[in-house]
């Protein structure tokens, strides 16, 4: 509902009068937005208003709307009713200021440049006819001008989206003759571009993870349950609301069906449009454990793209557990050994424990290679605990250095872990050593002959003395 006043007087304070805004839902996603414009097309300053919501906070009030015009002419009053689903509302009004009137002054035409920018306002080239015998007053200007949306005030040309416009200007007796018959003048264009990027606002949590996967019962139909819902997804630029597309690929990076959900007077959701209520979700059906890609995009006409990356988890998700035996004599060996592989226990998982279709594979690397195994096992969990054999192996070490022990244990939803250690292999001694017993046997043969040269000794010593 709205009063809005039309007329007033140069140099007083005019009431504008006022507006409401009636069932709003929401009030942090409502708004509303007022400009006045003077007999140039020039937004003015000075405008004053007062605004407030009734206690129930369903219905907006902007009222007092209040400004004092220097001189007379024609004002243009605009103002925009909004939220952030895109329902928008526009209303002008043209106020009449009287007194003191400007109707003798007449605008300068600026060049028009060849390259420019959305929003941006430029005046057309010429805005009176010259050079021609008779009145300015006889004749009017004609404006052809093509191209995308487009606003103009007066002589002001606004660009509102990207791309090429084109003009050709005219001139006619305003009295006796048709547009058709309008001479040709003068033609130009100007190639406007943007580089300003929509926000995307996520009006909530975007999820990261589904627990579980379900199988839809119609498709097309929503199901509580049944879906992957995304919270609502806005996007807006300075002068107005985006266009959004979501998209959503599986583990297998194949496009998933995506649908806008609506919600019914009942308060219901639907992926029916026709009826319902915007909300700004979105929905898909996750039929796969895994990781799944939401690619969010937002663009207008008249600017550059923005996007923005979500990835949900679904299902399961969680990588099996397990433990490698500890022992410290596996850590260690010399070249010509045979590798044994240290045994694993307590391998646990959601779901696949259970069916026996966790896989085991162990990888060997030399000190050579990280990238590529010199002796692989691979077997089922279930192969794996009924082999009283499966740590050992025919794999001799050839070589000394770190070996690397690489265990990885995946179920059948692709989700693994990974364990390693390393074994240190040295080479073979060039020389026998001696042993203790040998040694301790030299040593008392040395041992012996030395007493018997002292006893010697002495007894031919006291043999001499006498």
């Amino acid at each position: 509902m709205s009063n809005i006043n039309t007329t007033g007087n140069a140099g007083e304070k005019v009431n504008l009068g006022y507006f409401t805004v009636s069932n709003v839902e929401y009030r942090e996603y409502t708004g509303f937005e007022v400009v006045l414009k003077d007999y140039n097309g020039e937004a003015i300053s000075g405008l004053t208003l007062d605004t407030y919501y009734n206690k129930l906070g369903d219905v907006m009030h902007v009222e007092n709307i209040n400004f004092q015009p220097a001189v007379a002419g024609i004002y243009e009053l605009y103002i925009s009713v909004f939220d952030v689903t895109g329902n928008t509302q526009v209303y002008a009004y043209a106020i009449d200021i009287q007194g003191n009137s400007n109707s003798g002054v007449e605008a300068t035409a600026e060049v028009m440049p060849t390259a420019g920018s959305v929003r941006t306002s430029y005046n057309l080239k010429h805005n009176k006819v010259s050079g021609i015998v008779g009145s300015y007053d006889d004749y009017v200007m004609v404006y052809r001008i093509s191209g995308a949306g487009f606003r103009l005030m007066g002589y002001e040309f606004t660009a509102l989206y990207q791309g090429k416009y084109s003009f050709t200007e005219s001139y006619k007796s305003d009295a006796n003759e048709t547009v058709e018959q309008a001479t040709y003048y003068d033609s130009y264009s100007i190639s406007v571009d943007s580089t300003e990027s929509p926000v995307i606002e996520v009006q909530g949590v975007m999820p990261s993870y589904s627990a579980t996967t379900a199988t839809v019962t119609k498709v097309g139909q929503y199901k509580e349950g049944e879906y992957v819902e995304l919270p609502a997804i806005v996007a807006f630029n300075e002068y107005e609301n985006a266009e959004i597309e979501v998209l959503v690929t599986d583990p297998d990076k194949t496009n998933v069906k995506v649908y806008a959900m609506y919600k019914t007077d009942a308060g219901e959701y639907t992926f029916e449009k026709d009826g319902n209520k915007v909300t700004g979700q979105y929905a898909f059906s996750a039929t796969k454990n895994g990781t799944y890609t939401v690619t969010v995009n937002a663009y207008t006409q008249g600017s550059s793209k923005a996007t923005r990356t979500y990835s949900i988890a679904v299902g399961d998700v969680t990588a099996p557990i397990f433990t490698v035996v500890a022992s410290s004599a596996s850590n260690k060996a010399i070249v010509g050994d045979k590798f044994v592989i240290r045994n694993i226990t307590d391998v646990r998982d959601d779901v696949d424990v259970l069916e026996g279709k966790i896989n085991v594979t162990v990888k060997l690397y030399d000190p050579s290679s990280s990238s590529t195994a010199v002796h692989t096992v691979n077997k089922t969990w279930v192969a794996w605990k009924n082999d009283s054999n499966v740590t050992k192996t025919d794999y001799t070490f050839t070589k000394s250095g770190t070996y690397t022990v690489e265990y990885t244990i995946s179920d059948s939803r692709g989700n693994s872990a990974v364990q390693k250690y390393t074994i240190t292999v040295s080479g073979k001694s060039a020389k026998t050593p001696i042993s203790t017993t040998a040694l301790s046997t030299v040593l008392i043969i040395v041992a012996v002959a030395l007493i018997a040269i002292v006893v010697l000794y002495f007894v031919r010593f006291r043999k001499v003395k006498k």
